[in-house]
């Protein structure tokens, strides 16, 4: 009877951990991973991907890896500069020694 006692109990905290690994729970908000950005819908509690995101500093861009866009991108047939920070450059603006608008 002991055996199978120690048996379900290891059985059940296995299958807990495993279940566990398949729920990922994100706070609502910026997040980091793996040194890059992404940002957690606070509707769905999910990673958002291909989306812009608004903030009172601007926009920034969520790319289909679910991570911040930096540097050039094109999106929808239009090209847009993000700093660093991922924030999008507006008006004009000398990148690399070249000016944009």
């Amino acid at each position: 009877m002991k055996l199978g006692k120690k048996f379900g109990i290891k059985a059940l905290a296995l299958g807990l951990c495993v279940a566990s690994l398949s729920l990922t729970a994100f706070a609502a908000g910026w997040g980091q991973q793996d040194g890059k950005y992404y940002f957690v819908d606070p509707k769905t509690n999910q990673k958002v991907s291909g989306k812009w995101i608004h903030t009172s500093s601007g926009y920034y861009y969520i790319g289909a890896d679910t991570y911040m866009v930096t540097g050039w991108k094109k999106i929808n047939n239009a090209w847009h500069y993000f700093r660093p920070s991922g924030l999008m450059v507006t008006g004009w603006r000398e990148i690399d020694k070249q000016w944009y608008y």
